[in-house]
Formats: structure tokens, sequence, C-alpha cells
């Protein structure tokens, strides 16, 4: 990123000495290693190939000029871009690496002729000895002195030489070697205060700095090179606005595609282009530029919403910033690794590459995938989530759902007490979702299949039977109680009464439905080994999440997609998805769940069976509320327990215009037989989905058909407000082209008036003009000149190419030479209206002075040398020759143009040199 200061640099060089940008000879004053015609090595190009395949080379034609090292132009490359600069490096070849800092690594061939094309290179290094030999001091110095500290940087905060200051702050460089892996690597450019002889500060690379001082520099770059003390800025307006345009359209270039190609995958990645336009018509009508500070210009509006205008560019550790104008908004991104454009870089996507053109197939099935499970659109956001997770599919869907505990809103239902009357607590449920299991379970009161009346009976009689008993239980309890109280023994300790094994610490805060369903699966994951222990990882690699498959301990194990959220959501989504929804419920604290989660919810079959069909997944144990709740919902006689939902017709009208969420099925007791996963599996395929899917078939094809009718009634929609939007602004198209052709006929009366009025103003000014000249004439003929070998002789050349010579006295003054040479530039002007006027009032000689009238001249007279202007304005008319002039003098006439323009006078193609000196 140390481009654009070096730029910047050269650019004030340029202006401060007037240093032409597109002259070889004004380069090769400063740089002869680059004049056209030395014969030295940066004056030959390749030229193909040879018979042997070696690289053959020709002389130069076309000569390296400023402008071409600024955009990139001149023809040097990199030995990671280019295969001709890397075939001249060692090993390849004899040359040194630029990154070496020896000068001999920069008198290379180049790669083509100064213009033909761009090729990000090494012509930086070319622009900071260009800095240093004007400047005549080391880089480091120029950079501080003509940019930093008049842009107000803090001092030693951006800097070409690692200072120790800035050596503390250093951040570690680290090379990707796999996914979401990252090795320190060691890392480091020449460091010279000063280059030692054969040595020379690098221009392209580094400058080490901090974020807060790049940010300063950023924001003095987006006023215009100004600090932001209001002090003047750097360069003028007029250059830095030409800096920041599209240089290459001075060459008729466009940039390449793809912009960066590499032939060292490890220390840079092909780079398609910086910036993708927000439509595919900006892609092809208008693509980026290049400008002068070494950026790449965005020509029109970006897809992440860049201005037109906006430019920026990196460094080789995918280090990036941009400068938006228009917006008023700068960027700095320094993400220290290798290889340069990593498609998991931030840089990547701020280098807008087109996202699915970057993605290999597999990356591709992935992102699908992904989309499919996550119902996202955003392709950029997916993908970063994708690489953050090193395209696994499963890590990436957890840290979608793994959220933060009580993030999501809380049921109605949470809140309410165990014991509270079931029908209040379901009724918000049945009524959103329409759960109609009548045909599997019996009303709330009824006795339980298998129950039996004798069963129920029995307990009736238990129950009146341990009343006495109950009251003993109860009333022991307290007592003991306040017997641990008084000996200071904690309560939970002393107490009798038996743990409800449904309940947790009433001190702690009921969990919510979300963070409940966090919990259960992180616990199935830790017990079934799908994911790996939870460490401290920068990678996210060891966060909490979702259901997937994990590495553990050398083993790959796979769960069913649960979702993370309560079961109402669960519900919700599986009604407005149209998916059968599987509910899984268990306890811990039973025998069987153990097994139950280990060999039956870790069924590769299961599983394979559940993803293909779409089968919405949700679990939770019924020791937390909201699984508690879903168990008084369903009723189930064991667990674990396995429920499939579907939306099925309503036994009140059976059409598909009112369907309910109905139990299709209900698996539950020993892992070995009913809820086997064989057992689910035969359910799923034989009863599930034959019972629910045409049902859903149905119901998709209506919402399909609805979503079509929607689509062309809102296409409709458009199409007349398009009708009308264009009428209205075929109207006030017409009404602002008869408003524009009123004004513009009243400005070219206007124009037109002040035009008349200037002509006749000029022509009034020449005639008055003519006749003070014509008087002057008469002076002059009538003082007559003075004698040979007196006064001063006078030679004066004239613009268009006459030379007169007078000899004027002593005592003559100033004025009378001004008038003199006044009367021979006028002379042709004065004949010239002679010959066409009848009037008498202008002849070539007149006695009487004009009235009211003080002649302006508007040329100087000039001595050639020394240069010494004779001035004639103020007392100075006044003065005589004698004390101006010594002897015989030539004087040279300046400010011809000004007094054409003043007095009205058409220039003649004789008169084009205004300017010229006697010799």
């Amino acid at each position: 990123m140390s481009k654009i200061a070096v730029s910047l640099a050269a650019l004030v060089i340029v202006e401060k000495h007037n240093i032409s940008l597109d002259s070889n000879e004004s380069l090769a004053a400063v740089l002869p290693e680059l004049k056209l015609g030395s014969g030295g090595p940066c004056d030959t190009i390749f030229d193909g190939r040879d018979d042997e395949d070696k690289w053959k080379f020709k002389p130069a034609t076309v000569g390296v000029t400023l402008r071409h090292l600024l955009t990139h132009t001149a023809g040097f490359g990199y030995f990671f871009a280019s295969p001709e600069d890397a075939s001249l490096r060692e090993p390849n070849g004899t040359f040194p690496s630029v990154l070496s800092g020896a000068e001999v690594a920069f008198a290379t061939p180049r790669i083509f002729e100064a213009g033909e094309r761009f090729l990000y290179g090494s012509s930086t290094d070319w622009v900071a000895r260009f800095v240093e030999r004007v400047s005549g001091t080391p880089l480091r110095t120029a950079l501080v002195s003509l940019v930093f500290e008049p842009l107000g940087v803090p001092a030693g905060e951006l800097d070409p030489f690692r200072t120790p200051q800035l050596d503390q702050k250093r951040g570690t460089i680290n090379a990707k070697v796999a996914p979401a892996t990252f090795v320190p690597i060691p890392f480091d450019t020449p460091q010279f205060e000063q280059p030692p002889p054969g040595f020379a500060a690098l221009g392209s690379a580094c400058l080490w700095g901090t974020l807060s001082a790049w940010a300063t520099f950023l924001q003095c770059l987006l006023r215009k090179a100004a600090p932001a003390d209001g002090g003047p800025a750097l360069i003028s307006e007029v250059l830095w606005d030409e800096a920041v345009s599209n240089s290459l359209k001075h060459y008729g270039l466009k940039l390449p595609a793809p912009l960066l190609e590499t032939v060292d995958p490890e220390l840079c990645c092909t780079v398609a282009e910086y910036s993708r336009p927000a439509s595919e018509v900006a892609r092809t009508a208008s693509p980026d530029g290049f400008t002068m500070l070494s950026t790449v210009l965005h020509t029109t509006k970006t897809a992440t919403g860049k201005s037109p205008g906006a430019h920026g560019w990196a460094g080789l550790s995918n280090s990036f910033f941009f400068i938006d104008a228009e917006a008023g908004v700068g960027g700095v991104l320094l993400a220290q690794f290798f290889p340069f454009g990593d498609e998991a870089s931030s840089g990547g996507r701020m280098s807008g590459l087109d996202v699915l053109d970057s993605l290999s197939d597999s990356q591709r099935a992935t992102l699908e995938q992904f989309q499919s499970v996550t119902n996202t659109e955003d392709l950029d956001t997916a993908v970063v989530v994708l690489e953050s997770a090193g395209w696994d599919l499963e890590t990436a869907v957890s840290k979608i759902y793994d959220r933060p505990t009580g993030s999501s809103a809380r049921s109605p239902s949470v809140d309410q007490d165990d014991d509270d009357d079931p029908d209040s607590v379901n009724r918000p449920l049945m009524h959103s979702f329409q759960i109609d299991d009548n045909d599997v379970m019996p009303p709330s009161g009824a006795p339980r299949p298998g129950g039996g009346g004798v069963i129920f009976w029995l307990k009736q009689a238990l129950g009146i039977l341990s009343w006495p008993l109950g009251i003993f239980y109860g009333s022991a309890g307290v007592v003991l109680g306040l017997i641990a109280r008084l000996l200071r023994i904690r309560p939970g300790l002393a107490s009798l009464r038996p743990r409800n094994p449904f309940t947790r610490d009433p001190n702690s805060r009921p969990l919510s439905p979300t963070a409940s369903s966090e919990r259960w699966i992180r616990a199935l994951e830790d017990l079934t080994g799908s994911r790996p222990p939870l460490v401290a990882s920068a990678t996210g690699a060891g966060e909490p999440g979702g259901s997937g498959l994990r590495q553990r301990e050398g083993r790959r194990v796979a769960l069913p997609d649960f979702v993370v959220g309560g079961y109402e959501d669960a519900l919700r989504r599986a009604k407005e998805e149209l998916r059968v929804l599987m509910v899984v419920l268990t306890c811990e604290e039973h025998e069987d769940d153990v097994e139950f989660k280990r060999n039956v919810l870790t069924d590769a079959d299961l599983i394979r069976a559940l993803a293909s069909e779409r089968v919405l997944c949700w679990g939770g144990d019924i020791r937390d509320r909201d699984a508690y709740q879903v168990s008084r919902t369903l009723r189930p006689l064991s667990y674990p327990s396995i429920s499939f939902i579907s939306l099925q017709p309503s036994p009140r009208a059976p059409s598909s215009s009112s369907p309910q969420m109905s139990i299709l099925t209900r698996h539950e007791g020993y892992p070995t037989s009913s809820t086997s996963a064989h057992a689910l599996l035969t359910a799923l395929t034989t009863l599930v989905l034959p019972r629910s899917t045409p049902f859903l078939s149905r119901l998709r094809a209506q919402d399909a058909s609805r979503k079509a009718e929607r689509r062309i009634r809102e296409e409709q929609d458009r199409a007349y407000e398009s009708a009308a939007r264009k009428d209205t602004e075929r109207v006030l198209k017409r009404r602002k082209e008869e408003e524009d052709r009123i004004r513009n006929e009243r400005r070219e009366k206007e124009e037109e008036g002040e035009k008349n009025a200037r002509e006749e103003e000029r022509r009034r000014v020449r005639e008055r003009a003519g006749e003070w000249r014509a008087w002057q004439r008469g002076v002059l003929e009538n003082e007559g000149e003075a004698k040979e070998g007196e006064g001063v002789r006078v030679g004066v050349r004239l613009g268009d190419g006459r030379r007169i010579v007078r000899s004027f006295r002593d005592d003559d003054k100033v004025e009378r030479v001004y008038a003199w040479v006044e009367c021979a530039l006028g002379e042709k002007v004065d004949n010239l209206a002679t010959s066409s006027s009848s009037s008498s009032s202008t002849t070539s000689t007149k006695k009487k002075a004009p009235v009211a009238y003080e002649h302006i001249y508007e040329f100087r007279l000039a001595t050639t040398f020394p240069r010494e202007v004779l001035e004639v304005d103020g007392s100075a008319k006044d003065d005589h020759i004698k004390s101006k002039l010594k002897g015989g003098v030539n004087l040279v006439v300046e400010g011809l143009e000004k007094r054409r323009e003043s007095m009205g006078e058409a220039g003649s193609d004789e008169d084009d040199d205004e300017e010229e000196e006697d010799e």
C-alpha cells in the first residue's frame, strides 16, 4: 500500500518543478536508465520465443514517461504475476527479486512497449527513485517532507523503514495453509534508513504503519490531499482531478481480465476484477480504470455501494483501502496473510470478485445446500459463513442457528406454572397451529389406551389408602426442616421431600425455548461425539452449535438437523414450509435415554431419509419447561417418544382450504423395538410419507399457483405504474423542453445584445485609438529623430517579423518610445481603416490630440539580455530615456495577444509568434 504515497510525492515534485508527465526526455533527465535509445536493459522488450523456446528481445521504440510509470503501463512486471518477469528472476534467471532491494533487480528488460497495455508491476520502484533523485533525499525523508508532515500524519506512524517504535506494534504475517488454518511466517523487506551503495529503497513495498495513521492519511486524501486543519493542499485541484481520473484513457486502454493472473499461487491468487458493478450493463459498458495514484478507479456504482469515482488498491498481505470522495467515506483493512486475493479474505469481498465464478464445483454444491437449509438468498453472506467454517456445511449451519441464550422471543406459555390447567396452557398453541390429534389420542381426562377401567379404579383405591401416610410424611418433613434451620444445616440436605424430576433449581431463571433447545442439542452432540469439545478458537471451529457433521477423536458422527428454537417455532416453520415435523421427546433420567440417542439418532439410513424427504426435526428434554409443555400436549405414555406431525385436511372441512397440523404416527418405548431406527424408517416410508406427501404436494401446487397469480398481478400493477410514470415523464419532459426553449431564446437574445455592445465598444476603442495614433505620428514626424551620434538608438522586433529603428533624444520620455511602437503596431489596422472609410476622422497623421482620451499601453517593452522590462505605468512614463537606456539597445514586444484582445483586433497568420527576441 506504499504506492499511493510514493505516487503522490511524485506528483508534488512534478507540479513544483514543472516536469512533464508525458516526455521521455524529461524523465530521462532524472532517470537516464530509462532513456529511449540508451541501449540499456530497460531499453529492450520481450519479443516472444525462438525455435528453442527461449525468450527473444528487441530494442524498444517507445520511450517510457512518468505517466507510464504511475499507471503501470511502462512494461515492468512482477515475478508473481508475469511469467516473463519470473523467467528473469533467480533461480530461473540472473536477476534477483525486486524484494531484495538491489539496484540490478530493477534494470530488467520490459515486457512490452510503453503504453501498449496495463500490467501491475514494479513501476512504482522507479517512481521512488525519481522522487529520491529530484528531492536529493532518501525516500523515507522525501515522503515525510513532501507528504506525511504537510498532511499532519503523526510522526513515525507511516514509514518505509520499520523503526523500533513501529516494530513494537508489528503484527504477525501469516500464510494460509488450509481452509481456516493459518501459520505465522517470517516476512520482511530490506530495512535501510539510507540504502547502501548498490541498493535502493522500495517504492512498492512496504510502508509500515498503524491503522490510525492510515485513517488520517485517507482523511486527507478525501480532502483532495489537504490536511485536516484546513491548510493548503499538496497539489493544485487541477492536477488532483487529473490524478484521480482514468489515466488509461490517455492510451486508449482498459483494465485486463483477469486483473491479476498469478504465476506464484503461494504468494498471490488470480484476481478476476477489483470491483463488481451494480449491474451487468455497467460491467460491459464501463469497466474500471486506473489512476496516477496507482489505484483502481470505479467508473460506475459497485455492487458493494461505492460511488462512481471511488478508487482504492491493496497490499500484498491482503491489505486494502478505498477512498469514496462522493460519499465522504474511506476505509482500510489490514488482514496480514498470504496469498493475496485469497477467496477467504475480506479482501476478496472488497475486491468484488464474482462469487459464483470464484467457487469450485464442490463449493457451489455446498453453497446450494447451505442456502436451502438457511433459506437465504444473500450469496456474499453465505460464502463468508461457509469460508469461516472451512466449507463444512454442518459447521456453517450451526453458526447460523447457534444464537445467544434468550435471543428469541419467549413463548406466551413459557411463564405458566407447571401445574396450570392444560387447556389454558395449550390453547394458544392449538389455536395458532390447529393441531388435531383426536385420531391418535383421546380427549384430556379420558382413560389412556391400554389402561382399562380396572387399572383406573385400582389407582383410585391406592390413592385413598396412601392419604394418611402422606399427611404424616408432610408433617415429618416440616419438623425436620425446622430442626435443620436451628442447626444451620442446608435445607436442601435436610429435606425429606422427594425431588421432582421435572423441575430444576427454583432459584434459577427459566430458560427460553431457544436456550433449552440449544442446550439439548449440545448435550446430544457431546453424548454422541458429533462435535469436538468446546475450546477457544479464532476460527470458530470449537464454538457451540447446532447438530451436524463434526470431528471428535478421529470419528465422524452425524445427527439429524434439529431446529434450534422453540416448539412453536418448529410448528410454525413446518406449516409455512409445508414439511413433515418429527418431534423427539427424551428424558435424561430414563434408562433407555443414552441407548436411544447413541444408536437411533445417529443411524445413517434414518438421517439420509430425513434429509432427502426434508423432514423438519425438533427435540427436547421433558425436564425443560418447553419440552414439558409439549409432552402435556402430545401426551406420550413412555420415553423416548417420537411423533410425526404434518398438515392434513380438517375432519370438519376435508378440502385443502383449512388444513390442520395433525399427528400422523407416534412411537414410544424401547430403542430396540418400537423406537428403533428400523421402526422409525419403516413408519416414515410406509405411513408418514404416503399419508402426507399427496396432500402437501397439492398444497404446494396451490401455493405456487397463488404466488404465480400474485406475480402476475404485481407485474400488471408495475406495468400500469410504469405506463402512468412514462406519461407523467413525457408531459414533464415536454414542459421542460418548452421552458428550456424559452429560456434559451431569452439567453440568446441577451447574449446577442451583450455581444453587440461589446463589438460597439471595441469599434469605438479602435476608432479613438486610431485617432490617437494618427496624432502621435504627426508629433513624431514634427519632432524628428536625434542626430547621428547623439541620443539613444532603439531597435524593436515586432510580432509580425518587422524590425523598426529610431534614434531618440536623451531628454525624450519613455512614453515616447511606447507611442512610437504603438504607431508601428497599429499601422496596418489604421491603413485598412483609412482605405475603407470615407470619413476623414482617422488619417495617417493628425495635428490635434483626441478629446477625453488616454491611451493605455497593453504591451510591454523589454531588453533581451539581461531581460529588464521598460516600465511605462504611473510616473515611469515621464522618465527620460537616457536614465533607462544606454547607447544602442534592442527591445522586444511582450503581451501582444493581450493588446489585440483589448483593442478588438483580430490576429493575423503572421502574428502567431507573439514574442520573438532580436538575435
